[in-house]
């Protein structure tokens, strides 16, 4: 038994504390558990250990800057604020201009013998990648220098990537491919063609 008194374990047949001298002749009923036994149930609680609220997976690449009022890019895992949600849009903007300009340009300017207009607009289109990739290290998107090379040598590979990145659909980067896959059938067959003149 206990005394209820200060909570002193005693044997059973006590008649009085010997802590505190409490008397036991007049009581029948059991002692209560010790104070330090009886914790209220809101500190009981409170030990419980507090689980931080999951995070999204983190992948390969960095995650931006987080803030208050984001927005969540289509079809990726990461957060962005609305300023750098019309950033990633304002690039892929560009990126669209950037494959149709010389499209429209080569068609317009189809059989002329001056191509110093198609130049300016490849270069052009070059700039509006590079500037797209910019916009992509902004907001925490990097992609490797090797990319710069692929704007030059083959933007399809570029694109195929950024809309990787960004969550956006193959299309534009398939169809850019398959008119690149076409441009260089065409430059071979001028080149096999000139050779065997030759």
């Amino acid at each position: 038994m206990y005394c209820m008194n200060c909570g002193q374990k005693l044997s059973d047949d006590a008649k009085f504390c010997t802590n505190c001298g409490q008397s036991f002749a007049n009581q029948d009923t059991p002692a209560p558990q010790p104070a330090a036994q009886q914790q209220p149930a809101q500190q009981q609680y409170a030990a419980q250990p507090q689980f931080a609220a999951p995070q999204p997976p983190i992948g390969s690449m960095p995650y931006p800057p987080q803030a208050g009022g984001m927005a969540i890019w289509p079809g990726m895992m990461i957060s962005f604020t609305p300023e750098q949600t019309a950033l990633l849009e304002k690039g892929w903007n560009l990126c669209r201009l950037a494959v149709l300009l010389p499209l429209v340009v080569a068609f317009i300017t189809a059989g002329s013998s001056n191509h110093a207009l198609q130049r300016i607009v490849g270069l052009a289109s070059i700039v509006m990648y590079c500037v797209d990739k910019n916009y992509l290290k902004q907001v925490g998107l990097r992609m490797s220098a090797w990319y710069y090379l692929a704007i030059v040598l083959c933007p399809p590979i570029y694109l195929y990537h950024r809309e990787n990145l960004t969550g956006k659909g193959h299309a534009w980067s398939i169809a850019l491919g398959v008119l690149y896959a076409l441009f260089v059938i065409l430059v071979l067959a001028v080149l096999a063609k000139l050779a065997h003149l030759n």
